[in-house]
């Protein structure tokens, strides 16, 4: 169906939740989870495909902003001329800011304790500033050799992006005709695409990609679906499984190439193209799809996966890195050891159960903050739960 491109006007059909969308973001939390796994010595020498698979893994984060993208541009539009920046930022610090803030400050507190500081999970108070104006990102991405100081608080500069993204584009928003956000969506995606190519990779690629202007590729791809009302597209079953072969396909692809680790600006651009062309597909699929992955994607536990996604995402680095010295210590010395692929998938195992508990404690502790986010929504629009931040 052809998608509707009148400005400004409120939608008066009921808006259910899109459930699949909660498992789809739980896949990205589980795949970036997987990228922080260590192999054990020796196995990415004997099968280097399972290394390359495992950091296909970083598809995550632009699956993530994405999603972000896609939730934020949908339930501004589903509010229509009422939506209103004083609620929408409202609802953005009540969901985002209570678990940054309380990281935050007991990462740099942690920095006083020296055995925490060997552990990485503490960091340093040079970066109190960066984090506490959501510019971690730039600051990384200006000072790479600082990195290692930042700690277990290092993916925090997904949530940076995040936040300067939610500075602009809501006031796209609610300035603008949904015509008129589609020309400035496809301007920004057009000017980030060139930027790319204009940004010198010449340290890690970490660093490269945590420029908000590299990363306004995939959250514009997400808008520009919610602006093309895609949730109204249909694709047959047929069609939905042959597109997840494609992404399949594509996904090997893209793990057999350089990702995600290229060695010059050109390789990286295309690189980040072709992934932000996967987390489109994957996306397009769930909306839209009747086959296999929005199955898998609407069940049970991928939904509760995406559920606890934001908790899972900041407490994960801390339980991975606080466990693999334990095991070291426990088990160092001892002439027991297990088959490598049965040591990686038991450690899997544990660590996610513990961040999986650890983000439950979080979600249940901040049940005030969901009624008053509830609160804060439009009618219309309080059965669509935006994504949350990586």
């Amino acid at each position: 169906m052809k998608p509707s491109l009148s400005p400004g006007r409120r939608s008066s059909e009921p808006l259910a939740r899109v459930t699949q969308l909660d498992g789809l973001r739980g896949f990205a939390f589980l795949v970036v989870f997987v990228v922080h796994l260590n192999l054990p010595s020796g196995l990415p020498e004997a099968h280097p495909w399972i290394e390359r698979l495992k950091e296909l893994g970083w598809i995550g984060v632009p699956l993530f902003f994405t999603l972000s993208g896609y939730l934020i541009t949908e339930l501004a539009l589903r509010e229509g001329p009422a939506f209103s920046l004083r609620r929408f930022y409202a609802r953005r610090a009540l969901r985002l800011w209570p678990l940054y803030f309380t990281v935050v400050v007991l990462g740099l507190l942690a920095w006083q304790v020296p055995q925490l500081r060997e552990l990485r999970l503490a960091a340093s108070p040079h970066w109190a500033v960066p984090l506490c104006t959501f510019t971690m990102n730039t600051a990384l991405s200006g000072n790479p050799d600082g990195a290692r100081s930042a700690g277990a608080l290092i993916p925090l500069w997904t949530l940076c992006v995040e936040m300067q993204f939610y500075l602009f584009w809501a006031v796209v928003l609610r300035y603008s005709s949904r015509r008129w956000a589609l020309v400035f969506c496809l301007a920004i995606l057009l000017a980030s695409l060139v930027a790319r190519f204009v940004v010198p990779l010449d340290r890690y690629f970490l660093f490269y990609r945590m420029h908000t202007v590299v990363n306004c590729v995939p959250i514009m791809i997400g808008a520009a679906l919610a602006l093309l009302n895609a949730k109204r597209w249909r694709l047959s079953e047929t069609t939905s499984n042959v597109g997840l072969a494609g992404a399949v396909i594509a996904g090997l692809i893209l793990a057999y190439l350089e990702w995600p680790f290229p060695t010059h600006t050109w390789s990286g651009a295309l690189l980040l193209i072709a992934a932000d062309t996967l987390c489109l597909m994957l996306l397009l699929l769930t909306l839209c799809g009747a086959g296999f992955l929005r199955t898998v994607f609407e069940s049970r536990p991928m939904r509760r996966a995406g559920t606890l996604s934001y908790a899972g995402y900041v407490f994960h680095l801390p339980v991975l890195w606080s466990y693999y010295p334990m095991k070291e210590a426990l088990l160092g010395g001892s002439s027991w050891r297990l088959p490598n692929t049965v040591s990686v998938a038991l450690d899997a195992a544990v660590c996610l159960t513990i961040t999986l508990i650890c983000a439950s404690l979080w979600h249940s502790l901040e049940r005030p903050l969901r009624r008053a986010r509830a609160e804060l929504r439009m009618p219309q629009a309080r059965d669509l739960s935006p994504a949350g931040a990586p």
